[in-house]
């Protein structure tokens, strides 16, 4: 909630859902600096992730401000400077 502003609720249910009809599944997570390189997160999401057989892939990406443009066009402050 404190860097994108929304809950993630509706995403894990999304993944609850998938593995349910054991559709199959890439998982993408971002690392972003001060936000999700402590390990304390990559084990929740193992965690999480435990038992649900149809993850295929895991990407593990590096965070990147391509989209950085999109705030300032908007007038808004980009959370992540």
């Amino acid at each position: 909630i404190k860097l994108t502003g929304i809950s993630n609720k509706w995403a894990l249910a999304f993944a609850k859902h998938l593995a349910e009809r054991n559709q199959p599944t890439w998982i993408r997570y971002v690392v972003v600096p001060g936000y999700t390189t402590d390990l304390k997160w990559a084990r929740g999401l193992a965690e999480f992730l435990q038992g649900m057989h149809n993850v295929t892939k895991i990407d593990i990406l590096p965070y990147h401000e391509l989209g950085k443009h999109k705030w300032e066009i908007l007038g808004e402050k980009y959370p992540l400077d």
